[in-house]
């Protein structure tokens, strides 16, 4: 590898404009350069070729300097939605300010602009994205264009994930005439959670359909108790409509203890996809009684009920859950891997890896996550397997370390960075980029 990999990387980046091998060069600009490639990518923001400045301006949004901010946000017009996007990761006062005057005079790019918003948490946008709420559905479509159909969806997402901010503003179209409108603001308030919502909510639990399971979600998202008559009521309409399914994934949210009976009823006598549901569900119920029945559940919902136990999160889960990875299938111990994952306990590594070792068994990718997942030892006991003879155990390792977004797998990836298979380089680049986007690091 070259001492400064920069001039062939840009070079690369040029070339490969738009096609399948980019997000190698993105990688290995971000792990091997870093920010130091944000000068000369600023110089190509101007380039001519065919959707080329798109994919510097993607580069600059994961370098995370806002050197970037000032160049990208007077192009908006001709960087697409990468321009948007990028300023979203970027953030700022700047970047908020040029999404907000983007939102009034680039109507190509207002997806990504309200997407951007989102990301920023920006509370200046929320009187704009409220207004959106309306815009684009089925009896706007030919008013609207295709284009916009979407819009009133990511308002509702944005201010979602703006949260608390958000709040009072969306009560009032929350009482919109129209049914698309009322869905869309309870959609939010899943996000903002807004108990000042919830006699409102629970009236549009007997609205329209949609308006209707959104209101169910958001008020699940408030464990709100004096939902929990209405969403049974719901479990005893048809099967084939929407209503039950909502119904038990919301009752399980709240983890009212006097819905066990409802939803084991539902687990045992519903058609197999409602079963699997509310089975799943019961891991929102934290009581003694659910815990039992999760421990004992029929055996075709078994691994939901491996997941279920995960979701409770309850110490005496470990005992049971490891006595059954003993023996296990490829499936069920994939499975139960994720369960003792959630539980995070770290005596559970031991067991994991007892369960790799076994004859004939191939299934270290479907359990390193969870023994890297738990514990610092845990990914130096995967990193012990980037030397393995097992091609299929060392790239498993290689991959995990990637996938588990932990600090702690980088000085084991970074001698890799020399060796002499260029496909081994190639999947270290990628595992630390990974760790790099989690954590908004660059290289090198």
């Amino acid at each position: 590898m070259r001492d400064d990999p920069l001039p062939a990387l840009l070079a690369e980046l040029r070339e490969k404009t738009q096609s399948y091998e980019l997000h190698q060069v993105r990688e290995a600009i971000v792990v091997l350069v870093g920010q130091r490639a944000v000068e000369p990518l600023l110089g190509l923001l101007d380039d001519k070729a065919e959707g080329s400045s798109w994919d510097v301006c993607r580069i600059l949004g994961i370098l995370w300097d806002r050197r970037a901010v000032e160049p990208i946000a007077v192009r908006l017009d001709r960087l697409g939605w990468e321009g948007p996007l990028a300023l979203g990761r970027l953030g700022g006062a700047r970047a908020s300010d040029a999404l907000l005057q983007s939102l009034e005079t680039q109507k190509d790019l207002r997806i990504p602009t309200i997407r951007a918003f989102g990301v920023l948490r920006e509370k200046r946008a929320i009187p704009a994205l409220i207004k959106l709420l309306p815009v684009g559905h089925a009896h706007m479509f030919a008013s609207e264009g295709i284009g916009d159909l979407d819009l009133g969806d990511n308002a509702a997402a944005s201010l979602a994930q703006i949260g608390k901010p958000a709040r009072e503003a969306l009560l009032e179209p929350l009482q919109h005439p129209d049914p698309f409108v009322r869905e869309r603001a309870a959609t939010a308030l899943v996000g903002a959670k807004n108990p000042r919502a919830t006699p409102q909510l629970l009236k549009q639990l007997d609205d329209d359909v949609l308006p209707a399971l959104a209101a169910a979600r958001a008020l699940a998202a408030l464990k709100e108790k004096a939902a929990v008559a209405p969403l049974l009521r719901w479990l005893e309409r048809p099967s084939k409509s929407r209503f039950p399914a909502t119904a038990v994934g919301c009752l399980g949210e709240i983890g009212d203890p006097h819905t066990f009976s409802p939803l084991r009823a539902v687990a045992e006598g519903a058609e197999r996809e409602l079963a699997a549901s509310a089975t799943d569900a019961l891991g929102g119920i934290r009581t003694d009684e659910c815990f039992r029945y999760l421990t004992q559940c029929p055996e075709d919902l078994r691994l939901v009920a491996y997941r279920a136990l995960g979701e409770q999160r309850d110490p005496r889960a470990f005992g049971f859950l490891v006595e059954r990875l003993r023996d296990s299938s490829f499936k069920d111990a994939m499975v139960l891997s994720d369960t003792l994952l959630q539980l995070g306990d770290a005596r559970a590594i031991p067991y994991l890896m007892k369960r790799i070792q076994l004859p004939g068994s191939n299934i270290t990718y479907g359990i390193f996550p969870a023994v890297a997942g738990l514990s610092s030892a845990g990914v130096k006991i995967v990193a012990e397997f980037l030397h393995s003879t097992n091609d299929e155990s060392r790239w498993s390792a290689l991959f995990v370390l990637g996938e588990c977004q932990k600090k702690e797998a980088l000085p084991y990836l970074r001698p890799l960075l020399q060796h002499p298979e260029a496909d081994v380089r190639r999947e270290a680049i990628s595992a630390m980029a990974s760790i790099f986007y989690a954590h908004r690091m660059t290289g090198p």
